[in-house]
């Protein structure tokens, strides 16, 4: 019987495989009880390794392996990653490869490796300067301003959602929006505070719509306050005027909502203290528009 010839993205179909998979083992390593607080050097030698050990891949793709989401230990570096993320190294080689890859040829573990290159990139926009950062890294500002180019490969590539790119292409579309509008980072500056995200996802997930399901009334009233005060300092800047003001009525919908969410099996002085928190909370929140 004749061997099937293995065509060329199978190959690297495999080699993404070996890649994903032995990524995957080395976050499941750091998040380890017993690994999670070794030190720096000791981390960054085992990324350097996997690196070396799937450099054609890397190196075709034009990625590289980071240390990401920093943790605070005790250890003599004072931080160390709890986990990796793949990022783009050459974003015109990128690209390159990119364009040769369609709806016929993806398959999963590719489209497993494109996800995890947007994922990183959504990790570096996210981790870039502070809240009153002006001025950004060149290769930061050379993918801002690729953006674009980047999602629209995406799409053109997986139109119709079938692999998920959504997931990553949605908020990168978000981003780019606030980066050409000048507010990108009072967008950031939001979403680590922990009040980002829409009231479907309030909802769903943590947000104003579940804060009383945790603590007392005083903390009840100091994330409200604490949301207030946030929303204040975003109004530096200009640009972020619109922003600021919609996401100030997306809270105050939420307040309405949550006034029904306050849980029934408390004594009525205490829903009460709820709803006057949250009371306190719109005339505030009103007088900031």
């Amino acid at each position: 019987m004749e061997n099937k010839k293995i065509t060329e993205f199978e190959y690297q179909s495999i080699k993404a495989e070996r890649l994903l998979t032995d990524i995957q083992k080395l976050n499941e390593k750091f998040q380890s009880t017993e690994y999670y607080d070794a030190p720096l050097k000791e981390k960054t030698d085992a990324i350097d390794e996997t690196a070396r050990a799937h450099e054609s891949i890397l190196r075709e793709f034009a990625l590289k392996i980071i240390p990401s989401h920093y943790v605070e230990v005790e250890t003599e570096s004072g931080a160390t990653p709890s986990q990796v993320e793949i990022v783009i190294e050459d974003l015109d080689l990128f690209f390159d490869k990119l364009k040769t890859l369609s709806q016929e040829n993806l398959t999963p573990d590719l489209a497993r490796l494109l996800k995890g290159a947007a994922s990183g990139l959504l990790y570096e926009i996210t981790r870039i300067g502070n809240f009153e950062t002006t001025d950004f890294p060149p290769d930061f500002l050379a993918k801002m301003e690729n953006m674009t180019a980047f999602t629209e490969e995406y799409h053109m590539i997986d139109p119709k959602n079938k692999w998920g790119f959504n997931d990553y292409l949605k908020p990168l579309e978000q981003y780019l929006t606030a980066y050409k509008a000048g507010y990108l980072q009072d967008l950031l500056y939001i979403e680590n505070n922990g009040l980002g995200g829409t009231l479907e996802g309030w909802e769903k997930n943590w947000g104003p719509l579940k804060w009383h399901q945790s603590g007392d009334v005083k903390s009840y009233r100091l994330n409200w306050t604490r949301a207030a005060k946030i929303l204040e300092e975003i109004k530096k800047n200009p640009q972020a005027d619109k922003f600021r003001i919609d996401l100030i009525k997306q809270f105050l919908f939420a307040i309405n909502r949550a006034e029904l969410y306050v849980r029934s099996d408390l004594k009525p002085t205490e829903k009460d203290a709820y709803l006057a928190v949250l009371l306190e909370a719109k005339k505030k929140l009103k007088g900031m528009i």
